[in-house]
């Protein structure tokens, strides 16, 4: 099946994230995961991954890290293959908040988005004044500031995720990667990590990848959407052009939601059709 692709890119344009005709498959499984997928993000993009399980939305994020490698293809940041680029020189480009985190350890809040800046530190490993203020930022723009010195094992889900967006905040990256952040959050933790996401992709214009199921949080604060289906990319495109009721009926295989416009943002919004 052809990719549907709402707006061809420049060949000017740069990209953040490039993926050429990637093939991955899981060693124990013979069904490729992708077959020949080739996607673009553009420096300073907030894009979202949809689509329904298990057609390879945490894969994606995992190959883009470069913990793992496709069987063919390319992927690179910027101009640079992954695969070329150190540990180090990885976690300065990009940083990744999970959909699963080790919280057992008990590091404070202060504690955890420090390791945010281990990338940029020298040889000792000594924090410098300006990893001081960078970790301040993060605690303050995730309004964590009142709870640096309590445990990360005290907080509750959503105050766990963010400290989890701080520390990748702290980090500086110019790509940020996370993987269904809204997960298993109240609505007003899914709005606030989402607005602070989306305050960071405008301040630094970090690019911003985002792997989320649900499709209105999508909508409403994503300027770009990678639909994935069993066959690899459906379609990209603005959400006025990707979310509409074909595609859905064709990926997600239901045509029992409707699609209007939001009156204010004139985002598509999805509902329950009778």
């Amino acid at each position: 099946m052809a990719v549907k692709e709402a707006h061809r890119y420049s060949s000017e344009q740069p990209a953040a994230v490039l993926l050429q005709g990637v093939c991955f498959t899981y060693p124990d499984s013979s069904k490729p995961v992708f077959s020949d997928l080739s996607l673009q993000v553009p420096d300073g993009e907030f894009a979202a991954v949809i689509g329904p399980n298990g057609v390879g939305k945490s894969t994606l994020l995992r190959l883009i890290t470069g913990f793992m490698r496709p069987q063919r293809g390319r992927v690179l940041l910027g101009e640079t293959p992954v695969g070329q680029l150190s540990h180090q020189q990885r976690a300065r480009r990009l940083a990744v908040v999970r959909q699963t985190r080790n919280d057992r350890f008990g590091f404070t809040v202060g504690q955890l988005v420090a390791m945010g800046r281990t990338p940029h530190k020298g040889r000792l490993g000594r924090p410098s004044s300006r990893d001081r203020q960078k970790v301040a930022r993060a605690l303050t723009l995730c309004n964590l500031r009142h709870l640096a010195d309590r445990p990360i094992t005290s907080l509750s889900g959503g105050e766990r995720q963010r400290a989890a967006v701080a520390k990748a905040l702290a980090q500086e990256p110019d790509i940020l990667l996370l993987d269904e952040p809204t997960a298993h959050l109240d609505i007003h933790y899914q709005l606030e990590i989402l607005d602070l996401v989306t305050r960071e992709n405008r301040r630094r214009s970090t690019t911003v990848l985002v792997v989320l199921h649900d499709l209105n949080l999508a909508s409403r604060y994503c300027s770009r959407l990678y639909l994935l289906g069993s066959t690899g990319l459906h379609h990209s495109g603005p959400p006025e052009e990707v979310l509409n009721r074909d595609n859905i009926a064709e990926v997600y295989g239901t045509d029992r939601l409707r699609v209007i416009e939001h009156p204010r943002t004139q985002r598509p919004v999805l509902i329950p059709d009778e």
